[in-house]
């Protein structure tokens, strides 16, 4: 190191180089020293770089200073950072916090797929509502639903739980089977599209689409179902082969994102296989990529594909679970996709656990001598209720009911444990044993759940006082929807309208010919009567009433039925005779 030693006499003497050592405790111990600035201005004259470090000499104005946004929250230990020193609380702005209820954030986007194998018996739709509900699922694409054209209103209506609907597209030729359905969030329901006629010919496999269109976003669900060939389908592989080309050009110039689902009957765990090899190069043309990596089979085969774009983004995650009963596993996939939130509304609630009801029953008898009337009896006890439970307005979400599961209780959250219970020690497993205690505690819940439907639509029905409730509710459960007869060529809005002008103009036009008629005067307006004056009323027998039928047309009274009501108010007819002759002649 070389060593500047400056002098009385400011020369600067050079010394012979030494080397010096520092610990690195002793570098940290120096204290902070400050060089002079004459001294600084030399050491830069010498051409030896050097710069003073800024030092703030002044605070700067308020309104030059800068709004910083700070929003403060209720946090432990807030208010106490005041007297913390060092802490200047004039260059912070307290915000006051805002409840922003008006949005809320949208969630991924929840679709399933699944084989159904036939969804005629009720413990099957029972236990794809409970999972639809319990899983929170937006789209099910359920395959083989074996449902009919006509006939099957029932067991359509009956698939989707409350606040869901189902559509359709039974298989187009006579044969049994096939089929397929999507049952959807009412909330999704405006903005999706269904169709299950395409510019391509697949015969040889089942196809229906659902387009979602949601803030600029177009999703395109396509679902698939490929019956495996047999002599009686007469359908063979080397045909589909020659049909999917054309169905995945069709799919791939679709507007928007990718997805295909469905039950594609071939082994993707095997990809050796020479048709599955096939299938895979078929896919790998059009750049499209499958992500089920889990068994969907209870033989141990992967057969229901999730098919997407890799370039869009889409799928997020893919999972396969086993809660329904059939052969195929339920495969859920979420979307990188905003739906839209539930609609929310406003409900007073009252915190009535947390209410003192020995002071509340106090005060109730101590004002209840001085209620005369039923309405002040009611106005003091909102009062009181007010005070000790006062009503605040909350703002939830407004989800569809499920009634049945009011009377259920928690009987139907312990199966629920134990059947996720059984799940876990299954997957973990993956004995035999274990997978039979998970299907034994998948039924209990199926059969908790279709015993509580079963018996509020049971219970709906013996509450019915009319027969036009019972018809009501009788719609509603086999899914009977009455359209009203009315033109389609105008829209709801205009409609009203239309029907308020032709009245009007109809009662207009009936008003103006009555006023511009003529009416010629009658020749008997002012002729009086003469003859003898009705004093009395002849009793009515039955002999008569009896007589008269006779002289009637018998087409009109060849009933026996309306024979035996004129006999019996005979009796009737002559009392009211005998009243009528009172009144007018007593």
């Amino acid at each position: 190191m070389t060593v500047l030693n400056v002098g009385k006499d400011d020369d600067l003497l050079l010394l012979p180089p030494s080397r010096l050592t520092y610990t690195r405790d002793q570098l940290l111990s120096l204290p902070p020293a400050t060089l002079d600035p004459s001294v600084a201005d030399d050491i830069r004259g010498a051409g030896i770089g050097y710069h003073l470090p800024h030092i703030r000499t002044h605070r700067a104005g308020r309104r030059k200073q800068r709004g910083i946004s700070v929003v403060c929250g209720s946090v432990r230990g807030l208010s106490d950072c005041g007297e913390r020193s060092g802490v200047n609380f004039d260059n912070l702005i307290r915000v006051p916090i805002v409840a922003c209820f008006d949005t809320v954030p949208s969630a991924d986007l929840c679709v399933t797929s699944f084989n159904a194998q036939s969804v005629g018996r009720k413990e099957k739709r029972s236990a794809i509502n409970e999972y639809i509900l319990s899983n929170d699922v937006d789209i099910m694409c359920v395959t083989e639903t074996w449902l009919r054209e006509a006939g099957d209103e029932a067991k359509c209506r009956d698939l989707a739980p409350p606040g869901y609907t189902t559509s359709s597209f039974p298989r187009s030729t006579a044969t049994r089977g096939g089929g397929i359905a999507f049952v959807v969030s009412d909330k999704l329901r405006p903005h999706i599209k269904l169709t299950s006629d395409f510019p391509f010919s697949h015969s040889t496999f089942e196809l229906a689409q659902l387009t979602l269109s949601f803030q600029q976003r177009v999703v395109n669900i396509l679902t698939v179902y490929r019956p495996p060939p047999s002599k009686k389908n007469k359908f063979t592989d080397a045909k589909f082969l020659e049909q999917l080309p054309d169905f995945l050009e069709y799919a791939n110039n679709l507007p928007g994102s990718l997805l295909i689902v469905g039950d594609f009957n071939y082994h993707f765990d095997t990809p050796s296989h020479f048709y599955t090899s096939k299938v895979l190069d078929v896919l790998n043309m059009f750049d499209l990529c499958q992500s089920v990596s889990e068994p969907t089979h209870v033989r141990g085969h992967i057969v229901d594909w999730v098919v997407f774009r890799e370039e869009d983004g889409l799928v997020k995650s893919t999972s396969v679970e086993p809660s329904l009963s059939s052969d195929h596993y339920c495969v859920t996939c979420t979307l990188d996709f905003a739906k839209p939130p539930s609609p929310r509304v406003y409900r007073e609630v009252r915190r009535l656990a947390s209410m003192d009801v020995e002071a509340f029953k106090a005060d109730f008898l101590a004002d209840l001598p001085s209620l005369p009337s039923a309405e002040q009896l009611f106005r003091v006890l909102r009062a009181i209720l007010d005070t000790h439970a006062p009503s605040t307005r909350r703002l939830v979400s407004n989800r569809p009911p499920s009634p049945w599961y009011s009377g259920v209780g928690p009987e139907l959250q312990d199966a629920k444990r134990e059947r996720r219970g059984a799940e876990r020690q299954w997957r973990a497993t993956g004995l035999t044993v274990h997978r039979q205690v998970f299907q034994a505690a998948r039924n209990r819940v199926i059969a908790i759940v279709d015993h509580a439907k079963s018996a509020f639509f049971s219970s709906k029905i013996l509450a019915c006082t009319s027969v036009k409730q019972l018809f009501s509710v009788t719609n509603d459960i086999l899914g009977k929807v009455t359209c009203p007869p009315l033109p389609t060529m105008f829209s709801v809005h205009e409609l009203p309208q239309k029907f308020a002008d032709f009245f009007t103009a109809k009662i207009a036009l009936i008003r103006e010919k009555l006023d511009s008629a003529v009416v010629p005067p009658s020749p008997v307006a002012d002729r009086m009567y003469c003859g003898p004056a009705l004093q009395r009323f002849e009793p009515v027998t039955s002999e008569f009433v009896k007589k008269q039928e006779m002289i009637i047309d018998c087409n009109a009274w060849s009933s026996t039925r309306h024979y035996q009501l004129v006999t019996q108010c005979s009796a009737t007819f002559r009392w009211q005779s005998e009243v009528t002759l009172e009144q007018h002649c007593p």
